[in-house]
C-alpha cells in the first residue's frame, strides 16, 4: 500500500511541477518573482545577467579602473592651465640674526612674516601636453570597452551556469520518471513474490535497481545545488536553493550561423565587439606615448610670475624730536678764557612699524620667462623613448593577436554549433528508437519472455539516451548563444 501512495505522489508531483524543469516567470524587474497561489520562487536569465552586471566583482573592479582612466584624462587636460601656489610663512627668532628689513645683525628676538603668491605656465614643452591629453583619451576609451568586454565575458558565464542547472534539472526529472517505471515493475512483481509466483532473481534485480534509482536521484539533486552556488557566486548574491529556473527565450539565437559565412561574422564582429577595438585603442596609445616621450629630446619655455610681501617686528623708523642745545665738549680760547662750544640738533626716536604697513611698503612683483634646454640627463630620455617603441610595438602585436583569437573564436563557435546541432538531431533519433526497444522488452518482460536483466538493459539503454539527449540539447542552446553573440543577435 506505502508502494501504491508513493507512486502516485511522484505522479502527483511531476503533474504539478514539484520537479520542474522549465518554469514560467510570474513577472519581469526583480531578481525573483513570486507566483500568488503556491509562493514558488522563480529566477529568469534575464534577471540574473541584470544582477551579475550589477553585483559581480570582476565588472565592478573593469569600471572602475575605467573610471580612473577618465580622472586621469581630466587631470591632463588640467595640465593646461597655470600652475597657482602661494606661500605663507611665520617664524620667530631669537639670538644673533639678520634684521629682514635692513638686512643688518642684531642680537635681539623678533618675529618675521613672509607672503608670496607664484604662478607658472608652459608655454612649450615639445608638445608633451598635447600628445598626454591625446593618449589618456585613448587609454579611457580602451578601458570602457575593457570593461564592456568583462560585462560580456560575465554574460557568457552566467548563461552557461544557468544552463548548466536547467540541464542538470532536466535529467533530474528523467531519473525521477525512471524511478517510477522502477517503482511499477518493482511493485507489480513484490504482488507476485508474495504469492509465490515471482522468479527471486527479477524480484531482487529489480529491488536494487529501484535503490539504485533512489540514489542516482540524491546524488543528482546534490550536482543541481553545486550548479545553483556557480550561479549565485557570480550574481554575487545569497544563495537561494529553493528557486526555480525559466527556460530561455531562444529568439534570434535559432538562426544563428545560418546564413552567415565565418569572414562575415567576423567582420560584423569587428565592428561592435570590444576585444579588437580595445586593442587598437591600446596601440594607438602607445604610440601617442612615444611622443610623449620624444617631447623630453626639446627645449621647454615657461612663463613665471609672483607676487610677495613681508613683516619684521624689528623694522623701525626713525622720528625727529624738538630742538636740543647742548655743549659738544669743545672750546675755543678767548684770551686766557676756554669758552665751551654748543650744538643745536633735532632729537631722533624710533618707532616700530606698523604691520599693515609693512605689508604694504615691502610689496613687489616678478616676471620672467625660463627657457630649459636638456643637453645630457644621462641618456635617462632615449631610454624611455625605447622602452615607449618597445611597449608600442607589444601593442600592436597584441593587436594582431587578438584579431587573429577573435576569428579563431568565430570559427570554434560556428563549427561547435553545427556539431552540437547535428548531435542534438541524432541524439533524438536515438532515443525514439531506444523508446520503441524499451516499449517491446517492457511488453516481453510483462509476459514472462524475457528476464528482468534484458529489460533492464533495455530500460538502461533508453535512461543514457535521454540523458544524453537533455545534455546535447543544452550543449547546441548554449554554442548557439555563444555564436549569436559574435554575431551581435545574442537574446536572452
Amino acid at each position: 500500500m506505502k508502494k501504491l501512495v508513493y507512486i502516485g505522489f511522484l505522479f502527483g508531483c511531476l503533474g504539478a511541477g514539484c520537479f520542474p524543469a522549465h518554469a514560467q516567470v510570474a513577472g519581469q524587474g526583480s531578481l525573483i518573482t513570486q507566483t500568488d497561489s503556491s509562493q514558488t520562487q522563480y529566477l529568469s536569465l534575464e534577471a540574473c545577467v541584470r544582477e551579475a552586471l550589477e553585483n559581480n566583482m570582476d565588472i565592478k573592479t573593469s569600471s572602475t579602473q575605467a573610471a580612473i582612466a577618465g580622472v586621469y584624462l581630466n587631470q591632463a587636460k588640467m595640465e593646461q592651465l597655470p600652475a597657482v601656489s602661494g606661500y605663507i610663512g611665520h617664524g620667530l627668532n631669537s639670538g644673533r640674526s639678520i634684521n629682514p628689513s635692513d638686512n643688518s645683525y642684531i642680537s635681539q628676538s623678533f618675529t618675521s612674516a613672509d607672503y608670496s603668491l607664484s604662478a607658472s605656465l608652459s608655454l612649450f614643452n615639445g608638445f608633451k601636453i598635447r600628445n598626454y591629453i591625446r593618449k589618456s583619451k585613448l587609454d579611457k576609451q580602451a578601458g570602457e570597452l575593457d570593461a564592456q568586454q568583462q560585462k560580456d565575458a560575465i554574460t557568457i558565464q552566467v548563461i552557461a551556469a544557468y544552463l548548466e542547472v536547467l540541464n542538470q534539472q532536466e535529467i533530474l526529472n528523467n531519473y525521477y520518471q525512471q524511478l517510477l517505471t522502477t517503482q511499477v515493475q518493482y511493485n507489480r512483481l513484490d504482488t507476485l513474490n508474495q504469492s509465490g509466483a515471482a522468479n527471486p532473481d527479477d524480484f531482487y534485480d529489480m529491488k536494487g535497481q529501484l535503490s539504485s534509482g533512489e540514489l542516482a536521484i540524491t546524488s543528482q539533486q546534490n550536482v543541481i545545488k553545486s550548479a545553483k552556488i556557480t550561479l549565485f557566486e557570480l550574481m554575487n548574491q545569497p544563495l537561494n536553493m529553493n528557486v526555480v529556473l525559466k527556460d530561455p527565450a531562444a529568439g534570434k539565437d535559432n538562426n544563428a550561423g545560418q546564413q552567415t559565412s565565418i569572414d562575415g561574422i567576423y567582420t560584423k564582429a569587428l565592428s561592435f565587439l570590444p576585444t579588437v577595438k580595445a586593442a587598437d585603442l591600446k596601440y594607438q596609445s602607445a604610440i601617442k606615448n612615444v611622443a610623449v616621450e620624444k617631447a623630453d629630446y626639446y627645449p621647454s619655455l615657461s612663463l613665471n610670475a609672483g607676487i610677495g610681501t613681508a613683516f619684521s617686528s624689528a623694522a623701525t623708523r626713525s622720528v625727529t624730536g624738538d630742538l636740543v642745545t647742548a655743549e659738544t665738549g669743545d672750546y675755543v680760547m678767548m684770551g686766557a678764557d676756554k669758552l665751551p662750544v654748543y650744538s643745536s640738533s633735532n632729537a631722533m626716536s624710533y618707532r616700530d612699524i606698523p604691520y599693515w604697513n609693512q605689508i604694504k611698503n615691502n610689496y613687489g612683483t616678478n616676471v620672467n620667462l625660463t627657457l630649459n634646454i636638456p643637453i645630457f640627463n644621462k641618456l635617462q630620455s632615449r631610454t624611455d623613448v625605447k622602452v615607449a617603441a618597445l611597449q608600442a610595438a607589444l601593442a600592436k602585436d597584441q593587436l594582431s593577436t587578438a584579431r587573429t583569437a577573435l576569428k579563431n573564436a568565430i570559427g570554434k563557435a560556428y563549427f561547435d554549433q553545427q556539431t552540437a546541432q547535428e548531435a542534438w538531431l541524432k541524439q533524438q533519433e536515438l532515443v525514439t528508437a531506444y523508446k520503441e526497444y524499451f516499449r517491446i522488452s517492457e511488453v516481453k518482460f510483462n509476459a514472462g519472455a524475457i528476464n528482468s536483466a534484458d529489460y533492464l538493459i533495455a530500460k538502461n539503454k533508453l535512461s543514457q539516451a535521454e540523458i544524453s539527449l537533455v545534455a546535447a540539447k543544452y550543449n547546441y542552446l548554449f554554442k548557439t548563444k555563444i555564436l549569436s553573440y559574435y554575431e551581435g543577435t545574442l537574446s536572452l
